[in-house]
This record gives structure tokens, sequence and C-alpha cells, in this order.
């Protein structure tokens, strides 16, 4: 005789969920029973998704669940999957901070649940990001272009902001833990080979997020074609993204062709929660490998009206957004445009990686 009943739930793009609590209960009782203690079966997933809802006999622990006292029982388990018909499985799963109802019919023959949901952003610098400074010695530009004005006064410094940031989503979606360490490391070391090789992705095949970044300084900012008009309609793509649980590289535009043709002058950050604070104000809060290891750098954003524009078939207005990033609540700097950038993931063999931060030259292992 079987004493419990199992499963594994996943999220629509096949990820587990995790934590969460898990319920058997008959049709005629309500999803809102998973909250008191009448007839109700309960467990909760493990790192995995998986569940079993045991039968708890007498005084017998269950060591299987993290919390045995969750678990309530009114009939055997035998008598769910012969009648599965009668029965739903409800998960208890946390949307947007509060805990959602979601009912699915028991499953006796695969036991596996997908939940029509993605994965939440859990991304957190502070837990995922590199911890060193995106300042690395020598003359290598993250945009290096032959014929790009300015490169003589270029100090011998330079930042590896876009492989930082992909790299720091290579290992998030791994699932592993990022080397530790708050020293950059050493030129031709593993690790920045690694950072190397991503910054050179992320900027695209001959150069076209270079070319991108160009073309955004040398638009103005408050026109119906500038920057604040097209970072509005960028903002609606990453909300997007992020809801459905993807953290979302960003390019942001700090200067103008106006003040200098430095491309270098602009970034690359991970965008991985925003917070409305009114219909007109948002704050996106970013990982700035400027500021390794911060869980309070934001880009505070504001929506404006820009114009109403007129076209053959009537009028709109035109929305932009206007911003700045800041480090705390303390101003950083203005940004006047940011996008969307580009990323692929990318297999990466982690564990040669891990713990080699600093180290001598190894070979770079297998991107793929």
């Amino acid at each position: 005789m079987n004493h419990f009943v199992r499963g594994q739930l996943l999220f629509h793009d096949g990820q587990p969920v995790v934590g969460v609590k898990v319920s058997a209960y008959h049709l005629k009782s309500k999803a809102h029973l998973l909250r008191n203690s009448e007839s109700i079966w309960t467990g909760l997933t493990d790192a995995h998704g998986r569940f079993k809802l045991h039968r708890l006999e007498d005084d017998e622990r269950i060591t299987a669940l993290t919390d045995p006292r969750e678990i309530l029982w009114t009939e055997s388990p035998n008598a769910i999957e012969s009648s599965a018909d009668r029965f739903q499985i409800a998960f208890d799963v946390p949307v947007a901070g509060r805990g959602r109802i979601r009912a699915l019919p028991l499953n006796s023959d695969s036991h596996t649940y997908h939940l029509h949901l993605n994965r939440a952003v859990t991304f957190l610098p502070s837990r995922h990001a590199w911890g060193f400074i995106n300042r690395f010695p020598g003359y290598y530009l993250p945009f290096a272009i032959r014929w790009m004005p300015d490169i003589p006064s270029v100090r011998s410094f330079y930042g590896l902001c876009g492989g930082m940031v992909a790299s720091s989503l290579d290992w998030y979606y791994a699932g592993e833990a990022i080397p530790e360490g708050n020293k950059a490391p050493r030129r031709k070391s593993t690790i920045h080979q690694y950072l190397h090789k991503r910054q050179m992705h992320s900027i695209g095949k001959v150069g076209r997020q270079v070319v991108r970044f160009a073309h955004w300084m040398a638009l103005p900012d408050g026109t119906g074609r500038g920057t604040w008009a097209r970072t509005w309609l960028q903002f609606k793509q990453v909300r997007k993204l992020i809801d459905q649980g993807q953290p979302v590289p960003l390019g942001l535009v700090y200067v103008s062709s106006h003040d200098t043709l430095g491309v270098w002058h602009n970034h690359q950050v991970l965008a991985y929660r925003y917070v409305v604070r009114s219909n007109d104000l948002f704050d996106l809060y970013i990982y700035d490998p400027n500021h390794p290891r911060r869980d309070d750098v934001f880009i505070r954003c504001h929506k404006v009206r820009l114009m109403r524009e007129t076209r053959n078939r009537g009028s709109r207005d035109v929305t932009g957004l206007r911003g700045e990033q800041r480090v705390g609540y303390r101003r950083k700097k203005t940004v006047r445009g940011f996008f969307v950038m580009p990323y692929e993931r990318t297999k990466v063999s982690i564990s040669d990686m891990a713990g080699k931060l600093g180290q001598a030259s190894q070979p770079l292992p297998t991107l793929r």
C-alpha cells in the first residue's frame, strides 16, 4: 500500500517551482481550504520541484518535508490515485509577493504538473553578480574601433561591463554560485578570457551594438523621435520580460555626440526588478558592474508627455521616459536613455572556472 502521493511541479519554461505548499483536495472542497485545516493533504516542493504528500499515522515523523506540521490527512493516498477524476492538486504559488491558488486536475500517470507561469526573477547583485569593480588595467577598449576619435585620450584602464553582465546571467541560469572575490581577475586568466569573450558577444557581430550606441548618442532627448520616446517603448518591453521571469541586459546612454564621440562613456547593466511608485514614476533596479554587490542601484524613471503628434488618421500623445541613475537614494548621473541588449544563453563549463578567480592563465572552457 502506498503511503504518499508524489509529483513534480514545473514552471511553463520547465524550471522547478521551489518551496511552495502543495495540497490534494476533493472536488467537493474549495481551493480556499488550502489556508485552513479542513480536508487537505499538504506538503512542500523541494529544490527540484518534487513533492510527496505523505500519510501521517499516529506520531510518525515525516522527514522528507521541510515542515511536517504542514501535513494533514483525511483519506488514504490510494483513494486519491484510484479516483483521480474526483481530486485536484492545488499549489499556493507566490505571485507579486502574494499567494495565489493554482489548481490542476490530479494526474495519476505522469505525476508532472506544469503551471502556465514563468519563474519569478530572483536575481540579486549581492548573491548572483561579480564582487569586483568593472576596472581592468591595460589599454583594451570594450568598443575598440580604429577609426573612432578620442582614442589617444583613453586612460590605461578599461571596462568589461557587457562581459560582466552576460557572464553573471550565465551563472544565474546555470544555478551555480558565482566565484567569490573582490579583486578583478588578472589579464589572460581563465575568468578574464571568459569575460573578454562574453564582452565581444555583447557588442554583436561587426560591432552592431556599438553602432546602436552611436546612433542613440546622436539623437535629441525630448522630441517625438528622441531618446526619451524610444526609452518609453523599450521600458514596456523590459517590464514584459521581467514579468516573464527574465532579467534584461540594458545599454545605458549617458552622453551625447554633441559633447563627445567616445562610445565607451556609455554602459551596460542588468535590469532584474521594477517598482511602480505611481502612474508616472517607476524604479528600475539594476546590477551595475561599477557598483558590485549592491542591491540598491536603480534608475528612477519619470514618465513625461512630450508632444501631440498629428497623423493622417488622427492625433496622439507621444510619451517619453527620462531617467536618472541612483545608488541608494543619492543621485548618481543622468540617463539619457536605455535599450534592451541582445543576450544568448551560453553553456559554459562553470565547474572548471569556479575558484579560479585571478589565477594564472588556463585554457578557456568551451563556450557553445
